[in-house]
C-alpha cells in the first residue's frame, strides 16, 4: 500500500495539483482613481481585486472582482517582463483613459493582460509598441466570464505593432504577427559535458596573417641597350669545324687525283 501511494506517477500528479493550486492562488488588490481600461471592459474609480484562476504554460485566465459585488470579469493573460510588484499601465489608454499593461503579484508571476484585437490595435498605434492580442470569435468563444483551460488553449494569440506603409512609408498600419512567447530557458542537446562547453565559448575571429614588412623602394637606372652577355665558345667550335671538314675534302680530292695518274 505504500508503495502505491509514494510511486512516481502519483508524486508526479500531486506535484502538478500543488503548482497549480500555488498558481490559481495569487492575488492582489488595486486600487483605481481614475477609470482604466482592461481587456474588454472599463473600470471606474474603486478597489478591485485580481487573481490568477487558472494557468496553461505562459498563458494565464485572469479575474478581476468589482468591489461591493459579485460581478466579475475573465480574460486571457501572458507572460510578462519582471518588475516590483504592482500595476504597470500603458503610457496611453485606448480612448484617454489608463490602460493596464501588466500586473505583477508578491512572490508570483508577472502577468501581461491580452486585450481583444479592436482595443489591441488602437493600444499599438497610441504607444508604437508591441500588443499581445486575441480573437475569441476566431475561436468560437462568446462568453469570456466561462473562459476554461481548454480553450486559453487553443486560442490563437497575436502580437499587434505599429508601423507605416505605402510610397515613403506614410501610411499608418497595423501589423499582426503569431505570439511568440518570451524564451526563459535556451536548453543545449546532451553532447557531453566538453562539447557543451564549447558551445557556450564565443566564436573566436580566424586570425588574419601579418602583413610582410615594408621595404624601401629603388629607382632603377633606365639601360637603353642590352649588355652583351653571350659567349663565343660556339662561334669557335663551328670555326673548327669547318676546317676540318675543309682539310679532309681536300684530303679526298688529293688522292682522288693520285689515284687517276696512276
Amino acid at each position: 500500500m505504500i508503495t502505491t501511494l509514494f510511486s512516481p506517477v502519483n508524486l508526479s500528479i500531486a506535484v502538478l495539483c500543488a503548482i497549480s493550486s500555488l498558481m490559481s492562488g495569487q492575488s492582489s488588490a488595486i486600487n483605481l482613481t481614475e477609470n482604466t481600461d482592461i481587456p474588454s471592459r472599463v473600470l471606474k474609480p474603486g478597489l478591485y481585486k485580481i487573481s490568477i484562476v487558472d494557468s496553461l504554460d505562459d498563458r494565464y485566465i485572469v479575474r478581476v472582482e468589482y468591489p461591493n459585488s459579485t460581478e466579475h470579469q475573465l480574460f486571457l493573460g501572458v507572460v510578462g517582463s519582471p518588475h516590483p510588484a504592482g500595476v504597470v499601465d500603458w503610457e496611453k489608454g485606448i480612448d484617454g483613459n489608463h490602460a493596464i499593461r501588466e500586473v505583477s503579484f508578491e512572490n508570483g508571476p508577472v502577468v501581461e493582460f491580452v486585450y481583444p484585437k479592436a482595443d489591441a490595435a488602437k493600444l499599438a498605434q497610441k504607444n508604437k509598441s508591441h500588443i499581445v492580442a486575441v480573437d475569441y470569435a476566431s475561436a468560437n468563444i462568446v462568453h469570456t466570464d466561462r473562459l476554461t483551460a481548454d480553450q486559453i488553449r487553443v486560442v490563437d494569440l497575436w502580437t499587434l505593432s505599429f508601423t507605416k506603409t505605402g510610397p515613403e512609408d506614410q501610411t499608418p498600419a497595423i501589423l499582426a504577427q503569431r505570439y511568440e512567447p518570451p524564451s526563459t530557458q535556451v536548453t543545449t542537446p546532451n553532447l557531453g559535458v566538453a562539447q557543451v562547453a564549447q558551445l557556450h565559448l564565443p566564436a573566436q575571429p580566424a586570425a588574419s596573417p601579418t602583413p610582410p614588412a615594408l621595404r624601401p623602394v629603388k629607382h632603377l637606372a633606365t639601360i637603353r641597350t642590352l649588355p652583351h652577355t653571350g659567349s663565343q665558345l660556339p662561334l669557335v667550335w663551328l670555326l673548327g669545324a669547318l676546317s676540318i671538314v675543309g682539310a679532309l675534302s681536300l684530303q679526298f680530292s688529293s688522292n682522288k687525283r693520285g689515284s687517276a695518274g696512276s
